[in-house]
């Protein structure tokens, strides 16, 4: 395992909770307000970690292992991708493939929907109609709460490294490589926040439109790198 690699495993792990902080910053900042700090997530992960967990007599072991199984599965699937330019951790063909089904698991075990964010879900609306993000998860809190919290700022680093990739490329050379990516990653993070802080989510009734348009353009995708 070389340094590079170890870098990029640093990164998967420790990173994802900052970008909710730039995400959170950046909507204060356009709200005039002085926001949280960029750190916060991390505070709130360890507080969550230092409580215990209470579950109700009517649950089962799927209850429990839903917040472990969902966590794992975004982690196995970072271990999946590409970042900076250099080779993932584990690669092989269709592997690609074990990247969509890990995250499709991830979120059939705890019923977490795209990191609950805009245009699908608002992320600061407590609306039981409406908190696609909350709902599934009110029962949970101490760690459970904290693995969840976590994997879904891990899945949102998966996708800024995806678009990252796919927006800026990689540069010339292992630093050149490694920095490109970071900002790309920054400047996703930043972008989130203008976005939310420029729009309100869509209609529920809009939704299945948004996923049937996904759909149709991730199978023309696959068409396009199956030829």
């Amino acid at each position: 395992m070389t340094l590079r690699t170890l870098f990029h495993l640093a990164l998967l792990l420790a990173l994802p909770p900052l970008l909710v902080g730039i995400v959170n910053r950046t909507k204060a900042i356009v709200a005039g307000r002085r926001g949280p700090p960029l750190l916060q997530a991390y505070f709130d992960l360890a507080k969550l970690l230092r409580k215990g967990a209470v579950y109700s007599r009517t649950t089962s072991w799927v209850f429990r292992a839903g917040p472990v199984l969902g966590l794992a599965a975004i982690a196995s699937a970072g271990l999946l991708l590409s970042m900076g330019g250099a080779p993932s951790l584990v690669a092989f063909g269709g592997d690609f493939v074990l990247f969509a089904y890990l995250l499709g698991l991830a979120r059939f075990v705890t019923a977490l929907a795209e990191n609950s964010r805009i245009p699908v879900d608002d992320p600061n609306t407590h609306l039981e109609l409406t908190m696609i993000h909350e709902v599934m998860v009110l029962d949970h809190g101490g760690p459970d709460l904290a693995f969840i919290l976590y994997g879904a700022s891990m899945k949102l680093f998966l996708f800024g490294a995806i678009l990252s990739r796919l927006v800026f490329g990689h540069g010339e050379g292992a630093l050149a490589a490694e920095l490109l990516f970071l900002a790309g990653i920054l400047a996703f993070a930043v972008g989130i926040g203008l976005v939310e802080s420029s729009m309100a989510r869509l209609r529920m009734i809009r939704v299945p439109q948004l996923l049937v348009g996904a759909s149709v353009l991730s199978a023309f995708a696959l068409v396009l790198l199956l030829r």
